[in-house]
């Protein structure tokens, strides 16, 4: 279920389960997926996604009860509310690419 249908149907409430529910699965889809498409057990590659800091430093800041401050929440805050509205952007664009194309999913250079 994607973030706008979540926030539509379950509210602010359901936003959030939906957000915690992505970074879960993404944290295990870049972790343990590459440790089984690897097939050597090369754990280095883990570690050069950003998303995996990011998860971390989020459940750690989460866990400790750290208060951000209202200087960095703002920001942070306003990014987080322009997700939705640039991922509807970002799909708008695909579909027009894909008209132009004729129905073939190309690059922007290739049509």
């Amino acid at each position: 279920m994607g973030f706008p249908l979540a926030l539509f149907a379950f509210g602010e409430a359901g936003m959030q389960r939906a957000t915690l529910m992505f970074v879960m699965l993404t944290f295990l889809q870049y972790s343990l997926g590459i440790y089984i498409l690897n097939g050597r057990g090369n754990w280095t590659e883990i570690f050069r996604l950003p998303l995996i800091y990011a998860a971390i430093m989020g459940i750690s800041v989460n866990l400790a009860q750290l208060r951000i401050p209202e200087l960095l929440l703002q920001p942070i805050t306003m990014l987080g509310q322009a997700t939705i509205p640039i991922m509807l952007i970002s799909l708008a664009i695909a579909f027009t690419m894909w008209n132009r194309c004729n129905g073939a999913m190309r690059s922007a250079a290739r049509c």
